[in-house]
């Protein structure tokens, strides 16, 4: 059984087709330090069940996030309820350096 993170944050290349934008994602540990992982790792670990991603939802919720495919091939990270883009993410605040 994977570990459950909660994305807060992205870092984006905006020069890249929406669904290829997020490069990284972040978030917060518990003792308040902060964590990044570039999205190829992310996916590779959602892949293999180590993490479990998930942004808020509304009020008290969380939304699964979850590995899709573009029209192109390429494997990136968007919400359950996201359509063809990587809507949820695309809205996060940017990561702190």
């Amino acid at each position: 059984m994977g570990q459950n993170i909660r994305i807060t944050c992205v870092k984006l290349d905006p020069q890249r087709e929406p669904c290829e934008r997020v490069r990284k994602i972040g978030g917060v540990y518990p003792d308040g330090s902060r964590w990044q992982l570039r999205i190829e790792e992310a996916i590779a670990g959602a892949s293999a069940g180590k993490w479990h991603f998930h942004v808020d939802g509304d009020v008290h919720s969380m939304v699964k996030v979850i590995i899709a495919t573009s029209s192109g091939g390429q494997r990136f990270l968007k919400s359950q309820y996201d359509g063809l883009e990587p809507s949820s993410l695309l809205k996060l605040p940017e990561c702190p350096d």
